[in-house]
């Protein structure tokens, strides 16, 4: 039996590198940010491995940041990178991560699923997903993304590294 999986992914220092936007993020100096996209960074190989595991593995994925909706919108236009619409952001939801729900509001359309697979960066992609994991009693992978910087959890289910991509 073919399981039915859902990818959830961060976006900041997951699926792009934005640590030369961070200054500006945490200012958030926007129209500075938008002018300043040529300092973020994805890897070539980071991009063929994450549409690879959208196209072979994962029925349908989601990205969730904790970065403005329109910000992922923009960022991954222009990298042209993940066309998609299906993104909680910042103010989608009342709480925020480590609290699980802005996954929960990821996945509240999708339909039926077996597994989901959380690429992250940070503890508190982590913590939220070990939180789903206990409201949902389902199958949850939490994947440490360390093609960018260092995941230094050792809660994780697995751990990316860019040799390995």
């Amino acid at each position: 039996m073919n399981k039915k999986r859902i990818a959830i992914y961060d976006l900041d220092n997951t699926l792009i590198d934005t640590e030369k936007l961070k200054e500006l993020r945490s200012k958030r100096d926007w129209k500075n940010i938008y002018d300043n996209f040529h300092l973020s960074y994805l890897n070539p190989k980071v991009r063929n491995y994450i549409d690879k595991l959208n196209k072979e593995i994962f029925i349908d994925f989601i990205i969730v940041t904790s970065s403005p909706k329109i910000y992922a919108q923009k960022l991954l236009n222009f990298h042209n990178f993940l066309n998609t619409s299906k993104i909680i952001g910042y103010h989608d939801t009342k709480l925020k991560k480590p609290n699980p729900e802005p996954y929960l509001k990821a996945i509240e359309n999708i339909g039926s699923f077996d597994e989901i697979y959380i690429f992250g960066d940070q503890e508190s992609d982590f913590i939220a997903a070990e939180r789903l994991k206990k409201i949902l009693k389902q199958k949850i992978f939490k994947v440490g993304c360390s093609w960018y910087f260092k995941c230094k959890y050792s809660y994780l289910d697995r751990e990316i590294t860019l040799e390995e991509i």
